[in-house]
This record gives structure tokens, C-alpha cells and sequence, in this order.
């Protein structure tokens, strides 16, 4: 059965779970939403999406939201021994989910604050506000900084194998390296700069890319 995911090939969260099902060889069907005209606000989404955001699935009779929830059930749903997306081991499963509360709540918001700073305020017709940004910089070093240290000692995040923890930090790293102008963040950093390297390589990754353009 096809699995539809709600949301918009070029909005972040999508983009997590479209790479995941890409990489599981998980069939789907993108159905895309107009977040500048509110279509996620729309009766119809909020059935899916009771917050009015993006992305959700309908997988048969299943509905789920939340973009790191959605690839946690399917990464162990079609889990197998060539694709281990949680991790080998169970401390491998556990640094996964480490990493991923990590990105949730140490890496995104800061990222998040960016985005609304440098693009959406300024299309919007206001004031990108500066101090703003300086503050969220410098947090995001610090944070960085982190993950240089556990990139120096491991090839990923949760070990030797790629994994969510990775996965889940595809979107907002390719704003920094792209449209944000931030790329010295990573690129000063040896190991994170390698392992971005490496996990914007992966083949899925560049589908999900494709579905931009």
C-alpha cells in the first residue's frame, strides 16, 4: 500500500520523512501543501494535523504527525538486517534516540529561530532582527562544538552506522550550508563537516533534493 505523506517537497519536516521512507524503499505518494495560502490550516488537514502543521501520513487506515515520530515507526516497521535505520544494538538504538532528543531540542529551535530571521520574516515584508540571530549563532557553535567532539570519535552520530540520529539532521544542516550563508559553521569543524560530507551524499537524500525541482 502506496503511503501518502501531507506537506511540501521543500519544508524541512517533510523532507525528514520523505528521506526515510527513500531510504527503507517504503512506496509513497507526495501530496503537497501550500503553506503560504494556509492549506495546512485547512478543515480537511486538521483532521490529519490537529496543529495545523506538516507533514502527516496516511498509511492505509493508520494516521500519524510529527515528522521524527513518523520516521521512528517506519525505520522500525520495515527494519531488516541490510537497513537498520534505530541502530544494531541496543546501545546503538539508544545514542539513536539520544541524538535525535538532541536534535529536537538543542539543534532545531536554534536553526528554526534562523529560518524565521533570514527568510520567512524578510518575505513577509519585516525586519530581520539581528540580535536575534547573533544569539542564536553563538549558541549554535557551542552546539556544534558538541558534536565535533563526538564526530572526532565516532564516523556518526549513534556509532559506525547511519542512522535516524543522522537522518533527522539533513534539512536543517543544508540551510545552514545553503541559503543561510552559514556553511563556516560546519566547514570549520573537521569531523562535521566530514560526516555532512558523507550524509549529503546518500542517495535518498538527493532524490528528496530532485523532488525540488
Amino acid at each position: 500500500m502506496v503511503v501518502k505523506v501531507y506537506g511540501p517537497a521543500y519544508a524541512a519536516c517533510p523532507q525528514r520523512v520523505l528521506t526515510c521512507l527513500i531510504e527503507l524503499g517504503v512506496e509513497f505518494e507526495l501530496i503537497s501543501i501550500d503553506l503560504e495560502s494556509g492549506e495546512q490550516k485547512s478543515p480537511k488537514l486538521l483532521l490529519l494535523q490537529p496543529f495545523g502543521l506538516v507533514p502527516a501520513i496516511e498509511d492505509g487506515d493508520f494516521r500519524l504527525f510529527e515528522s521524527r515520530a513518523i520516521i521512528r515507526y517506519y525505520a522500525a516497521k520495515y527494519a531488516s538486517s541490510s537497513i537498520e535505520l534505530l541502530g544494531n544494538t541496543l546501545e546503538e538504538r539508544a545514542l539513536t534516540d539520544q541524538w535525535l532528543e538532541v536534535e529536537a531540542q538543542n539543534y532545531n529551535p536554534l536553526v528554526y529561530n534562523l529560518v524565521l530571521q533570514l527568510m520567512v520574516l524578510p518575505r513577509s515584508g519585516h525586519r530581520t532582527d539581528m540580535t536575534v540571530v547573533q544569539n542564536c549563532k553563538t549558541k549554535l557553535e557551542k552546539v556544534l562544538d558538541v558534536y565535533e567532539q563526538r564526530l572526532s570519535k565516532s564516523k556518526y552520530l549513534a556509532g559506525d552506522s547511519f542512522t535516524l540520529a543522522d537522518l533527522s539532521h539533513l534539512p536543517n544542516t543544508r540551510f545552514l550550508m545553503n541559503e543561510g550563508g552559514l556553511e563556516h559553521l560546519v566547514k570549520e569543524r573537521k569531523s562535521v563537516h566530514s560526516w555532512w560530507t558523507d550524509i549529503s551524499s546518500r542517495p535518498a537524500w538527493k532524490k528528496v533534493m530532485e523532488l525540488n525541482n
